[in-house]
């Protein structure tokens, strides 16, 4: 793990969750915190997109396609963007203060570029319905760890 803390990800004007962001080497995490457990629940910007099966906001982030771009309107969040071959997904992440958002920032951007550097992703085995194709609704949990 190469970083970690609280972040908002606001999901829409109207969604905001509370989450705890891991920065792996090659992965970006946000896991929600309920109880005991940590959760990793897929998001949709709609209700409309879990009844049509449209696709979902991943917690896990792939960092190998990953790039950022600061909020014009909130000077404490950034833009998370996801892409692949058919499509992206952007996520809007919001830092307590303006420099944890630069923190943030360079933390990932380091990350990214360690990993370009490097040559190639890692392959990883996932949880079924996550990763770059469109996911179904699931939701994963796994236990913290202090």
């Amino acid at each position: 793990m190469l970083f970690e803390g609280p972040l908002i990800w606001r999901v829409t004007k109207e969604k905001a969750i509370d989450v705890q962001c891991l920065l792996l080497d090659d992965l970006l995490v946000l896991a929600q915190k309920q109880e005991d457990k940590m959760l990793l629940k897929c998001q949709s910007k709609s209700n409309i997109a879990v009844q049509e099966g449209k696709q979902m906001l991943s917690p896990i982030i792939k960092l190998d396609s990953v790039f950022l771009r600061e909020v014009a309107t909130d000077r404490k969040a950034f833009y998370v963007i996801f892409t692949w071959e058919s499509g992206a997904q952007i996520y809007e992440l919001v830092a307590q203060s303006v420099g944890e958002m630069k923190t943030w920032s360079d933390k990932i951007k380091s990350a990214v570029d360690e990993l370009k550097r490097s040559g190639a992703s890692r392959n990883l085995t996932l949880p079924p319905g996550v990763g770059v194709s469109p996911l179904s609704p699931s939701t994963y949990v796994f236990l913290c760890r202090n």
